[in-house]
């Protein structure tokens, strides 16, 4: 299977997420290359304890004790967490590279919220998220205009940016990113000082409905879509955490 980085940047401009799989039971073979990627995945931060494995549909069910999972695939990718820090956005990031890795290899994959674990496995980590994948039925791409995204301008602002090579493509790409919802809740910041990244704080509302939690994993995704694209300009960003604030938003890091 395709695990090279140009196969995963190729990926962000033609996946999909997708909600209608052949229930029929991936390969061994497919099953241990997924394996293998995960426990390669490296983390945004490499003190926080994650463990990411694969379910099978039986094992898995909606929240609030809900039997059905909201959309029936026949393998789930689990997330857990050590609860400190940016958990949530370090999950996010790290999965974004296996939805990618998903799609590269033809397969289908989405992002589920309201689906977990049956049972526990008691390791005292904290469920973060689920990534159900398969087979699709049907394509599991789409052609770049079909993406509904923001424009650039809405969700950044630009200064004396010499870091990229082409800061307009780097800002098409990011745009792409995936988010609960489509609501896309990040703005940036770019500048002499490398790429300010920050998350749209959200209402009670949200809040109450788990939409805020979502939005710290959508970021993370964004961070890693933000990597790849820079990297696609030959350029590697690292992550640096500085003490910074903009009204109305939670600053999460700034990569350069």
């Amino acid at each position: 299977m395709l695990t090279d980085r140009k196969s995963l940047i190729d990926a962000i401009y033609k996946r999909k997420s997708v909600r209608k799989y052949d229930m029929t039971p991936l390969d061994e073979g497919t099953l241990n290359a997924v394996r293998e990627f995960l426990a390669n995945i490296k983390p945004l931060y490499d003190d926080i304890k994650t463990v990411l494995y694969i379910q099978e549909g039986s094992t898995v069910r909606g929240i609030f004790g809900l039997e059905k999972t909201t959309i029936a695939a026949p393998h789930y990718i689990v997330a857990k967490s050590e609860a400190k820090g940016n958990y949530i956005e370090n999950i996010g990031y790290m999965l974004q590279f296996v939805d990618l890795f998903l799609s590269a290899n033809g397969l289908g994959s989405c992002w589920l919220g309201m689906t977990k674990p049956k049972k526990d496995n008691s390791d005292g980590l904290e469920f973060v998220i689920t990534l159900c994948f398969g087979k699709p039925i049907g394509s599991p791409y789409r052609e770049r205009d079909a993406f509904r995204r923001k424009d650039v301008n809405s969700f950044s602002k630009v200064e004396s940016f010499t870091l990229l090579p082409d800061t307009n493509a780097f800002l098409e790409s990011v745009r792409l990113a995936p988010s609960a919802m489509n609501s896309q809740p990040w703005y940036v910041e770019l500048n002499d000082n490398g790429i300010d990244i920050y998350r749209v704080k959200t209402g009670m509302f949200k809040q109450l409905i788990t939409l805020d939690k979502m939005n710290q994993v959508d970021i993370g995704i964004f961070t890693a879509i933000c990597e790849l694209a820079a990297e696609e300009q030959g350029v590697s960003l690292k992550v640096a955490d500085e003490d910074k604030k903009l009204k109305g938003y939670h600053y999460l890091c700034t990569m350069r």
